[in-house]
């Protein structure tokens, strides 16, 4: 979110830095409207046919190619035209596949309670984003730092999404423990009978466990040493 949200706000700004005029960086910037609804009709539809984790690390790792893009020395029109779909298309689907992967991955009883953390995570990075481009900019007359950093954000986090595979087998196996409930009514007995879970092997789950948390504690190192470098910049010594 952090990679997502501090360009977009800058990209008028960013395009005239590369030497586009005025009427040109509004016009390119409105294309990031139309790639947000697009992003978000072909990830719902490819969310019926691919797994989940796959679609989301593809589609959020190509604005890494945007990030270089908009970095580049000299861009071509086209090259800003294909940087700002890229980066369109990961911004109209991030947040709902949040929402989806959650719902998959970590079901629904705490639901409410782990969407709203990750949400909050993802609203701090959006607001703090564009903030952090605008210093990086005021001190050093370009984004290209920002960019940079925001690049291997883009490939760490989105690699990261990966691991969601270790989360399929912490699913509890079902065992073929059955109770029954006998409730007597009058001249008949109703038998409520419900079929319980317990992993099989708890040892296995726990070790995967610790493995899927360590891969997202070092996503967030990896995060937290790009805000760092970015709020470290200094203006270049004249």
């Amino acid at each position: 979110s952090f990679a997502i949200g501090g360009p977009i706000p800058n990209l008028e700004t960013m395009m005239g830095s590369k030497g586009f005029e005025r009427a040109d960086a509004v016009l390119l910037a409105s294309f990031l409207g139309y790639s947000v609804y697009a992003g978000r009709l072909v990830a719902g539809y490819l969310l019926d046919f691919i797994w989940a984790p796959a679609i989301a690390c593809a589609l959020m790792i190509m604005p890494a190619i945007s990030m270089m893009m908009f970095a580049g020395a000299d861009p071509t029109y086209s090259q800003m035209v294909i940087a700002i779909v890229l980066l369109g298309v990961a911004a109209g689907v991030e947040y709902d596949l949040l929402a989806y992967l959650v719902s998959r991955y970590f079901g629904v009883r705490s639901y409410a309670r782990i969407y709203g953390a990750l949400y909050a995570l993802f609203g701090l990075g959006a607001g703090f984003g564009p903030a952090a481009f605008g210093a990086v900019y005021s001190n050093t007359g370009s984004y290209d730092q920002a960019l940079y950093y925001s690049m291997w954000g883009f490939i760490v986090c989105s690699l990261a999404l990966l691991s969601l595979a270790l989360m399929s087998t912490l699913k509890p196996t079902p065992v073929s423990l059955v109770v029954s409930i006998k409730v007597l009514l009058p001249r008949s007995t109703l038998v409520l009978k419900a079929k319980s879970a317990a992993p099989l092997s708890t040892l296995r789950a726990v070790l995967l466990w610790w493995l899927w948390k360590a891969l997202m504690v070092l996503s967030l190192s990896t995060a937290a040493k790009l805000v760092s470098a970015l709020m470290s910049v200094r203006a270049p010594m004249s």
